[in-house]
């Protein structure tokens, strides 16, 4: 099983199936990594129905039950009151896989990791990435569509300490039914917010002519905050 590298990509699955295009993603990602660590966190049932065609030998498959829970998971399961039924525990799921990445990084001291979900392509080998997340994004980068909401599908986790702290928002809030999206945004306007900033995700020219504006009506405060370090 190798964990440790300079940094290593973690995807991970809280429910019983995976969707049939995970193996894509984990391929791909591999395609463009060819050296670091690449991770699928799941349960135990996910991976055994995972086909030994689909289970590649240069991924680490880890069931998420044999992972410590911190204290931080513990309170979240005590406290949270997402619907394990709604959506197939959709919005459930979606926010307890923080509190298992949690777990994990802080059980293998994890630094440098770089979360996806299955349903984004990665066209990049991180590696030539990585000076810029480690000077720019002390603590964690993540994409925003806008000041409200986070889209999670691509985080950068700079070290264990950063992500208990958003394990600590996430309990925070369990109780409010907030999903995933809106409690790292919680995050980010708190009072660790500091240990968060927002990856670009639109050109500098572009803020200059059109009004950042989200589809639900609300206008960015501070624009340059989506295209910073985009160079």
């Amino acid at each position: 099983m190798r964990l440790h590298g300079d940094y290593s990509i973690v995807f991970v699955h809280v429910g019983q199936y995976l969707p049939e295009y995970a193996h894509i993603a984990l391929d791909q990602a591999r395609e463009f990594n060819p050296d670091c660590p690449i991770i699928l966190l799941a349960s135990a049932e996910a991976i055994e129905e995972i086909s030994l065609q689909k289970q590649k030998s240069d991924i680490t498959y880890i069931p998420y039950e044999s992972l410590q829970k911190t204290g931080e998971h513990l309170a979240f399961e005590k406290t949270t009151v997402l619907d394990a039924r709604d959506r197939q525990g959709f919005w459930r799921y979606t926010s307890e896989r923080f509190l298992y990445l949690n777990d994990f990084m802080e059980q293998y001291a994890l630094k440098n990791v770089f979360h996806l979900e299955y349903d984004n392509m990665l066209y990049v080998n991180l590696e030539e990435l990585l000076p810029c997340f480690c000077t720019h994004y002390p603590g964690i980068g993540a994409v925003f569509d806008n000041d409200d909401r986070c889209i999670p599908g691509f985080v950068f986790i700079e070290n264990p300490q950063a992500m208990s702290s958003l394990a600590r928002c996430f309990v925070d809030y369990a109780n409010k039914g907030l999903n995933d999206m809106q409690v790292i945004a919680k995050f980010k306007e708190g009072d660790q917010g500091f240990l968060i900033k927002q990856l670009p995700i639109i050109p500098k020219e572009y803020a200059g002519v059109y009004r950042l504006k989200a589809r639900n009506g609300l206008k960015a405060q501070k624009p340059e905050k989506y295209f910073q370090h985009i160079d």
